[in-house]
């Protein structure tokens, strides 16, 4: 269970990471209207994974 654990926190980590610089990205691109509503859906999806894992 920790090691599980363990994975799932290195990996939201690594998403997190990623999604920081697709944040960037879309903010030098679009603006932070669209970059706050993207980041907030993500956000949603993302934590409703990590709680289905449970």
């Amino acid at each position: 269970m920790d090691l599980t654990l363990n994975i799932l926190n290195i990996f939201q980590c690594c998403i997190i990471r990623i999604f920081s610089e697709i944040s960037f990205l879309f903010q030098k691109r679009f603006g932070t209207d669209a970059n706050v509503a993207v980041f907030h859906r993500f956000h949603k999806n993302a934590f409703t994974i990590m709680n289905e894992n449970k």
